[in-house]
């Protein structure tokens, strides 16, 4: 991991509530930004160490030949005065053959954490990948602790890497290897300065990684840049870790969970920041089962299959033998070969299927959510001549599903379940791959392969596996697509819809099986699902039109599965191309200029030999070229050599807008080769007046590619002609490891023959800040290229004293908003208008006051009551004290004094920002009397035999009150007040519960609820009185006398259950009704939010209840409040904008994830202050993730 990057890291905590009952409602902790410590006077002085080290770590002092001796594999000197110290910043460099690597043997057992790699850029030597062995006190055996991952690769400059790992105590002899090293002399290490870290007792947390099941799944622990990892490991405060959960045949991962029950990711690859000692259970669930193979055996199918040896059909792939495969028709002339022979493609799709058999006379559905392959046997694996157990393997894939009654899907029955790429990851032992998907219910699924590992010309199967889910009411419906492909018949072309990928309409050849035509979509899941448009001959793909209005000049064209539209595709008759070359003014141009519509940021200037200024690459002369600098760098003009992250680009303007559909590219015509570029990007710009130069910003992406290493001139041509004033060129990489880039030609060309056709460039969609003074976004491009595929980066940048929380994506057309989380994501778009992307920051941490009373009760007379007031997040404690009754209290620094009867409301208000404040209600009781006296009795009389309005727990002890002191003396007045009131103040309330409406059938429903047992009949519905968060159980009928089936239990017309035995939490006054209608209702999600107050307490609850159908996985609900200031000024007119984690808002987050529940969360408050909640749900659908919030309630100021 880089240095910098560590010092980047920080320290998010997210202080949220537990679940009921709940304390008080937490902001945002303030977030940790210094990863380093001050390193004591046992340790190297961090003011005297150029690399101190990171966190709580600490820098061993260490004298060469005194404390520790330095060999190497090359049995290079290291003393403290040959110059080869690399604990004193002295360089190191060596060479040999075989492994390379450095040994520190300690004269006494050190504890080790990890060590400090620097060396500044160099062509050869610098690591690449890094490895660290221990060897332990009383061992010979070295044990690898640390070995750089492959994706996390330390790169070839001078940053301070660090290689941390578990620490590790009693240690002899630490030894790094260079696994993998930059540059052509593969023989050579190169160091500046490396440190040996340890930790100190009080900087050392523990990261422990348990499972819940060891049948179900394996869970480990690991630095995030290191391919070692355990179930503990020992580290320093501050550092992140990585949780990895790994599910067995039969395990399904369903989250990670801390101490205290709560789920805190449901991601089985989990990262956090450790400050404390954590343990985390991975929890599995016995969710899969292996679906017979002999039954996809009987029903296996391909559309390409061979018959020689051990090469067979589909239904080879099932059963039970590595060895024997389903291979693509190869050639061998088998008279039972069959179908394709050309190499699987996107134009040429792979396929093989099954089906589960019949049951009652149809097809059997199965709730399938798990696909294993293996391709070749690991007996393949070290075969002459081949990719060993990468040859002919499933690279890209897509997986459908069908769902039919009788026979085999025909085209439109088939449903995406599932696009992406086999892991290539794999080894002798460990080659078979899972694939998981969100649970389908299905007759057939059909396995496709769009392309090969390794380019190969075949693809094979050596076994693959089907489990279903076990309980199948987690499984999707196939439903019909609501998107219409208008074509007509007029055989211009065709038009059909595919899996994302596709580039053909027909699948099916030499199988007796439909073509892969999509037709259905999973009931309740998002996805892409793609429009394909194929000329006939002699015609040409124009647009896609909705309502005559061009959305896309892309024959393939990717929408959404929840799209609503009729899509018509435009065909033209196809012209010959005639590429006419655009002229470029060269005006001025010579050795030492360029025109002013001509640029590069590398150029050979004055010219040198043939080499020279960008102007070259448009001279018309092959002589001489264009060659990025190779000499000393000066402004504006950068060292000419080449990488990806430093890439060198030329650029042309015409002076007026063409329409660019060509570019030719002709590199150097000396040189044997060299400097031939590689990989390149073509950008365009079009400006409103043609000569003005273009910035950076201006550009949108057209293509991307991959030049040949060849000498003649080679096309590039653009999808679709673009309307330009200027084209850039980037190259990204040059051929034979030469690192400058050449062009002896560069042309730009128009077709003529198309000219109507061209696309314009435009802005990318909307891009924001929920709040500029708290972030800002950045996005990759600022233009794009309409109607066309386009990738954007965009990249949320907190503010100091600010994070980022998630990116809101807004579908204009659905209306529907998912979220990411990652501050960086990558997003394909096709215009500039369907969506809409919102970053949202909140302040780190915000100033909080707390009282530690909030609701007090006094008599005029008594003795003052103190008040302590806390306050969090500030510099300044200091909080000032006012009271809105004087005639009723007063407050002097907090000590509050009753002066006549009434309600008062004490306020401490942080001097430091005065819109954080907290209160106290002080109800003050004039001087116990006689007639006040009776005025309780009389009041607790009344409400003692209340039986519908208040619990007989509560009513019964106020009766014992109340007999106590109903025939009262004058000597305890005050005391049969003081505890008649707090009898009537402990009453808890009941709140009406409605079982059915006008419409119900009594007969259909049975209630077991009540306070008391009793269920009251009023009409047709069935009546319970409850109090907060009591249990209620209803049951219904499967059919109702009209032969309806059982829909679900409905609230406000929204479905809280589809059980027909329903057992829900009393949240308030309810009505809730059982529905039946004929069709299965299609899945929701409701949600529903209430409060009330607690006197006796001091506190505000908001009651949360939630329904998640069962088809989508929840990750984690609760409440979100804001104050009146917060209401106020941010959501009062806005209230959309009032979501978990945005700007002064408190989150309560519960526990558990179950998909039906009730959640109460409390927060101290006075009785009048102002709150506004709603409860939230965030929810996946197994494709995108999304939060659906209930509406906003109001805890309003009440006297």
């Amino acid at each position: 991991m880089k240095l910098k990057k560590i010092l980047a890291q920080s320290l998010a905590v997210a202080m949220v509530l537990s679940s009921v009952p709940v304390a008080n409602f937490t902001a945002l902790a303030a977030e940790d930004t210094v990863a380093y410590a001050s390193d004591d006077a046992s340790t190297v002085d961090a003011t005297t160490d150029a690399f101190p080290a990171p966190y709580g770590y600490k820098n061993l002092q260490l004298t060469v030949g005194t404390d520790v001796e330095i060999t190497t594999s090359a049995n290079t000197e290291i003393t403290e005065s040959s110059g080869n110290n690399i604990l004193k910043d002295q360089f190191l460099w060596f060479e040999n053959a075989g492994d390379k690597w450095i040994n520190y043997h300690f004269t006494t057992p050190q504890k080790i954490s990890g060590l400090l790699y620097k060396q500044v850029e160099q062509t050869n030597g610098h690591v690449k990948i890094a490895r660290v062995d221990v060897r332990k006190q009383g061992s010979d055996e070295y044990e690898t602790v640390y070995q750089t991952a492959a994706s996390s690769a330390w790169k070839n400059d001078a940053t301070v890497y660090a290689a941390l790992f578990g620490t590790v105590s009693d240690v002899e002899d630490v030894k790094f290897y260079a696994v993998d090293t930059y540059g052509s002399v593969r023989n050579r290490l190169h160091v500046q300065t490396m440190r040996i870290l340890t930790t100190e007792d009080d900087s050392a947390v523990t990261a422990t990684a348990l499972t819940s099941d060891e049948n179900s799944g394996t869970a480990t622990v690991s630095i995030p840049d290191s391919t070692v990892s355990g179930t503990t490991m020992s580290v320093s405060k501050g550092v992140t870790v990585k949780y990895q959960a790994k599910e067995a045949d039969a395990g399904k991962f369903a989250g990670w969970r801390d101490e205290t029950g709560r789920i805190v990711s449901n991601d089985a690859t989990y990262t956090t920041t450790v400050s404390d000692n954590i343990t985390l259970t991975a929890v599995f669930k016995d969710y899969y089962e292996k679906i017979d193979q002999s039954v996809l055996k009987a029903n296996a199918k391909d559309n390409s299959h061979d018959n020689y040896g051990n090469d067979q059909a589909a239904s080879a792939a099932f059963d039970g033998n590595d060895d024997t495969l389903w291979h693509q028709n190869w050639g061998s002339g088998n008279q039972y070969a069959a179908g394709s022979k050309e190499k699987p493609s996107a134009s040429n799709p792979i396929w093989i299927q099954t089906s589960f058999g019949t049951e009652n006379g149809e097809n059997k559905v199965e709730t399938v959510g798990r696909l294993t392959y293996r391709g070749r046997p690991d007996s393949y694996a070290n075969k002459a001549n081949t990719k060993g157990l990468w040859s002919t393997r499933i690279s890209d894939y897509v997986i459908l599903a069908a769902n039919v009654a009788q026979g085999s899907p025909e085209e439109g029955d088939w449903a995406v379940v599932q696009t992406g790429t086999m892991p290539s990851d794999i080894a002798v032992g460990n080659a078979v791959s899972e694939v998981e998907f969100a649970p389908v219910n299905a007759t057939h699924i059909r396995l496709v392969c769009l392309s090969t590992y390794g380019n190969d010309n075949y693809v094979c199967a050596g076994e693959i596996n089907l489990y279903r889910v076990t309980d199948s009411t987690y499984g999707a419906d196939l439903t019909d697509l609501n998107v219409t492909v208008n074509l007509e018949e007029n055989g211009n072309g065709n038009a059909a819809i595919v899996a994302p990928g596709y580039q053909t309409l027909n699948d099916a050849a030499a199988s007796d099986e439909s073509a892969s035509i999509v037709g259905k979509y999973m009931l309740g899941k998002s996805g892409k699902i793609q429009l394909l448009a194929v000329p006939a001959s002699g015609y040409a793909f124009a647009s896609w039109k909705v309502n005559n209005e061009i959305v896309s000049k892309e024959a393939a064209y990717l929408i959404d599965t929840d799209s609503q539209k009729t899509y018509q595709p435009e065909f033209t008759q196809s012209q010959p191309t005639n590429y006419a070359e655009i002229t470029i003014p060269t005006d001025g141009g010579n050795a030492t200029t360029n025109p002013s519509n001509i640029r590069t940021n590398s150029e050979t200037k004055p010219a040198d030999g043939r080499d020279g200024p960008a102007y070259y690459a448009f001279d018309d002369s092959e002589d001489t070229h264009w060659h990025s600098n190779w000499k000393p760098v000066t402004p504006g003009n950068e060292d000419g050599r080449i990488s990806v992250t430093g890439p060198i680009w030329i650029e042309a303007g015409f002076n007026t807008v063409k329409n660019v559909a060509k570019i030719t590219y002709k590199p150097r015509t000396n040189g044997n080769g060299a400097c031939r570029a590689k990989g390149y990007e073509v950008l365009v710009a079009h400006m409103a007046t043609p000569t003005d130069q273009p910035k950076d910003a201006d550009f949108a992406l057209v293509k991307t590619g991959v030049l040949g290493n060849n000498a003649g001139p080679q096309d590039i041509v653009l999808p679709i002609p673009v309307a330009a004033t200027h084209v850039r060129l980037k190259f990204t990489s040059s051929y034979d490891n030469q690192t400058y880039v050449s062009a002896s030609k560069i042309g730009m060309f128009e077709d003529s023959a198309n000219a109507d056709k061209y696309a314009d460039i435009v802005d990318i969609p909307k891009v924001k800040s929920n709040d500029n003074t708290l972030g800002t976004v950045e996005t990759s491009n600022q233009k794009m290229v309409d109607k066309i595929d386009n990738s954007i980066t965009m990249t949320a940048k907190p503010a100091a004293d600010c994070h980022f929380v998630k990116w809101l994506i807004t579908d204009n057309e659905t209306k529907k908003v998912s979220e990411k989380s990652a501050k960086s994501i990558t997003e394909t778009v096709n215009n500039n208008t369907r969506y809409a992307y919102t970053a949202m920051f909140a302040k780190d941490a915000e100033v909080n006051v707390n009282l530690d009373q909030t609701y007090v009760t006094m008599y005029v007379g008594d003795n003052a009551q103190t008040l302590v007031a806390t306050v969090t997040n500030a510099t300044n404690k200091s909080v000032r004290w006012s009271t809105d009754d004087e005639q009723v209290a007063t407050v002097n620094d907090g000590i509050v004094t009753a002066v006549g009867a009434g309600e008062a409301t004490i306020t401490a208000t942080s001097v430091q920002d005065e819109t954080k404040k907290a209160t106290c209600t002080v109800v003050v009781n004039a001087t116990p009397s006689t007639e006040a006296l009776d005025t309780l009795l009389t009041e607790a009389s009344e409400k003692m035999n209340s039986t519908t309005a208040y619990t007989a727990e509560s009513r019964s002890k106020l009766a014992e009150v109340y007999k106590k002191y109903v025939k009262y003396t004058n000597e305890n007045i005050a005391e049969a007040e003081k505890n008649l009131r707090t009898a009537l103040d402990n009453l808890e309330a009941l709140y009406r519960v409605q079982i059915g409406d006008n419409f119900t059938d009594p007969s259909n429903v049975t209630v077991t609820a009540g306070d008391d047992g009793k269920v009251y009949k009023e009409g047709n519905s069935k009546i319970v009185y409850m109090p907060l968060i009591g249990k209620v159980t209803v049951k219904a009928s499967e059919t109702n006398s009209d032969g309806y089936q059982f829909a679900g239990w409905t609230m406000k017309e929204k479905i809280l259950s589809t059980s027909t035995s329903y057992t829900f939490y009393v949240t308030g006054e309810m009505n809730i009704t059982p529905k039946y209608q004929e069709e299965k209702p299609a899945p929701e999600i409701s949600l529903f939010c209430n409060t009330k107050y607690n006197t006796a307490a001091g506190k505000l609850s908001f009651i949360a209840k939630r329904s998640v159908d069962k088809i989508y996985t929840v990750v984690e609900h609760g409440v979100i409040i804001t104050d009146k200031t917060g209401w106020d000024n941010y959501y009062k007119n806005n209230k959309t904008a009032m979501i978990k984690g945005a700007t002064r808002t408190r989150k309560s987050v519960a526990k558990g994830t179950a998909n039906i529940g009730t959640y109460e969360a409390k927060l101290k408050a006075g009785k009048n202050e102002e709150w506004h909640g709603r409860s939230y749900v965030t929810y996946t659908d197994g494709y995108k993730t999304y939060t659906e919030y209930s509406e906003i309630v109001d805890y309003p100021v009440s006297k």
